[in-house]
């Protein structure tokens, strides 16, 4: 198992990942197939990048504040988190 640094270090290539097999399943007409545990995990992964994208955004106009870069953190850790209990459970199961 890998520590959760490992995924906190790729997280936004990770929530990308997550979106664009969803994508897949939506354009091929498979949304039906996904589990509620998939689910779960993209609604995380969409939090994070939104709250991502939000506090991107405050950085740039130097307007960032404290509370909302923590709640960036929490989100980013979150979603790092259920990615790697999604997968490792996932590799069991297998």
């Amino acid at each position: 198992m890998r520590p959760i640094e490992d995924y906190l270090k790729h997280v936004d290539d990770l929530a990308q990942e997550v979106v664009n097999v969803w994508g897949m399943y939506m354009q091929s007409g498979n949304t039906p197939l996904l589990t509620d545990a998939f689910n779960d995990l993209l609604d995380k992964a969409c939090l994070y990048r939104t709250t991502k994208m939000v506090a991107d955004s405050h950085r740039e106009f130097g307007v960032l504040s404290e509370s909302f870069a923590a709640e960036e953190e929490e989100t980013r850790r979150v979603f790092a988190q259920a990615y790697k209990d999604y997968w490792e459970k996932k590799r069991r199961a297998a």
